[in-house]
């Protein structure tokens, strides 16, 4: 009887100790960010969740994340979408074979996309219900591109293929090619697209791996221009008050009219560019493979409405010229996203860096016990943190309830976390 309770007691010792470790546990674990490092640069992590996958036998392969909802997708098929607020689960559902290959996640005002094999399949955005699939001809080389109408597939061959969102008709009512399943717009770049098409400012935009981006306009379908660079574009582009900014992977940052083609300057880092740059407020943050992060004036017109007539205009020096470097700060390979008064990346082993917005000073670092999907949010000053596995952390600033939003003018507005729709107001 005593060898009986004094197992008993022993199981609950080990049960309180596992209790009281609680999340410390967890971080080394499954890759946490530790709080207490958090709160002492100002931020918190106001959620985690972990996606419903089978962690022995699966992986994460790509994160969206458009304003409101984090989409994910594994190699086996899951698709699990997330409300980027609250971190609650909005809906999942699995596609087509696990044994077949999955494209990357795309993500529209009203649908989600993805090509499992050679299928096409295409869900309601609210609730992940299957609206329609279809067999594709031909090879698939990345994920989907999605506007309000259209869903874009890219194929092998350099054809950027467009299909009509409304679910087919059956044969007997259809009358005309848009009733169909069948393409309704395809245009052929002459080589493989590179990079998932992006919708931006009512046109479509790729690339291709003869270091040309093409845009086209939305309604009607039409080729607006293609732009030639000296070398291939991999990364998706910024936007900023009707101009795109191309990063190629010789280095440069390419500002490029988004209804003429015209390259208006060019601004070289010298090292390879393959992330997303990311503008706001008239300025563009890059960053290179070796780890160094620019500041880069975009848009004069757009830096001085927000504020930053200081910066051009430094006492005893000429105004600062578009194009130019602000700053520059070292050992971060990846921004993660921009508040109004501090920039977080990432540095070359997976750590957290906070770097000063005016000044380009790195404030601090955090260690993340090696996040491996960090994720690019180039619309709101969210932090989202994946692994391979699953985990999902979101960091913000301690004081940031609401999140602050870059609309496509550079702007920022602020919209409020009750659960309603409200029209944002813009800071001054």
């Amino acid at each position: 009887m005593k060898l009986f309770y004094a197992v008993i007691s022993y199981s609950f010792l080990i049960l309180g100790v596992g209790i009281a470790l609680g999340e410390s546990n967890i971080a080394q674990a499954d890759s946490l960010v530790d709080t207490r490092q958090l709160e002492r640069y100002g931020l918190t992590r106001p959620w985690f969740t972990q996606v419903e996958m089978d962690r022995g036998r699966d992986q994460v392969e790509s994160v969206f994340f458009d304003g409101e909802m984090i989409a994910v997708q594994t190699k086996r098929g899951v698709i699990q979408t997330i409300d980027g607020e609250t971190g609650e689960t909005v809906w999942v559902t699995h596609v087509g074979s696990p044994q077949l290959l999955t494209s990357s996640i795309g993500v529209g005002p009203q649908h989600v996309a993805v090509v499992n094999g050679s299928h096409l399949f295409v869900f309601d955005r609210s609730n992940g219900k299957q609206i329609w699939s279809r067999q594709l001809e031909g090879g698939v080389i990345g994920g989907p591109g999605l506007s309000k109408e259209y869903v874009f597939v890219p194929k092998v061959d350099g054809t950027l293929e467009a299909y009509s969102l409304s679910k087919p008709r059956d044969w007997k009512n259809v009358r005309s090619i848009k009733d169909t399943q069948f393409s309704i717009w395809h245009y052929n770049s002459h080589g493989k697209t590179m990079v998932q098409p992006v919708v931006l400012n009512q046109t479509i935009g790729w690339a291709n791996d003869r270091a040309q981006f093409y845009v086209a306009k939305l309604n009607p379908l039409q080729i607006l221009f293609r732009v030639e660079a000296f070398d291939n574009i991999v990364a998706p582009p910024a936007y900023i008050e009707g101009h795109f900014y191309l990063a190629s992977i010789d280095g440069y940052l390419h500002k490029v009219h988004g209804t003429s083609g015209d390259i208006r300057w060019r601004f070289s880092t010298g090292e390879t560019l393959v992330n997303r740059p990311v503008a706001m407020d008239g300025f563009v943050y890059l960053t290179t493979t070796n780890g160094g992060l620019y500041r880069v004036l975009a848009d004069e017109e757009v830096a001085k409405d927000r504020g930053a007539e200081k910066e051009i205009n430094v006492a005893g020096r000429s105004p600062m010229k578009e194009g130019k470097e602000v700053w520059f700060a070292p050992n971060v390979s990846q921004v993660l996203a921009v508040h109004s008064d501090k920039l977080f990346g990432m540095d070359r082993k997976g750590n957290l860096r906070i770097v000063d917005n005016e000044s380009g000073k790195v404030l601090g670092t955090i260690p993340t016990h090696g996040i491996s999907l960090p994720l690019t949010n180039h619309i709101n000053d969210r932090v989202y943190l994946v692994t391979s596995k699953g985990l999902v952390q979101c960091i913000r600033d301690i004081n940031a309830v609401s999140p602050v939003i870059h609309d496509e003018k550079g702007k920022k507005t602020i919209t409020k976390n009750d659960g309603e729709n409200e029209e944002p107001n813009d800071l001054e």
